[in-house]
């Protein structure tokens, strides 16, 4: 998932939780609502400078709209240790049927 997109379910969540609404948010950091809701669809990504003025008004630290979910975090860091070791698995493959060293052993 990507930052924009991640930032965009956190802001959709933090409003919801907190019963405010776009019109609200646009108000809050002097934009056209027509521009809060770019950001509350993923469409664009709020400044900087907005995106601590949301903190702030979300009561929340800013990294926490940035902050993967705790139940998420187990999944993303096995995710990432199994990506790693395909990845090694794949440059030994290619060594192998390239005529490199002979990986057999290392499979």
């Amino acid at each position: 998932m990507n930052g924009t997109r991640y930032f965009t379910i956190r802001l959709r969540e933090l409003m919801e939780k907190n019963g405010l609404k776009v019109g609200q948010l646009a108000m809050v950091a002097n934009v056209a609502p027509a521009t809060a809701s770019l950001w509350v669809n993923g469409l664009e990504m709020p400044p900087d400078d907005i995106q601590c003025i949301l903190a702030i008004w979300l009561d929340v630290d800013r990294c926490e709209i940035w902050q993967f979910k705790k139940e998420c975090f187990a999944e993303i860091v096995e995710l990432a240790k199994l990506h790693k070791k395909q990845t090694e698995i794949e440059k030994r493959l290619s060594k192998k049927l390239n005529g490199g060293e002979d990986a057999a052993g290392d499979l």
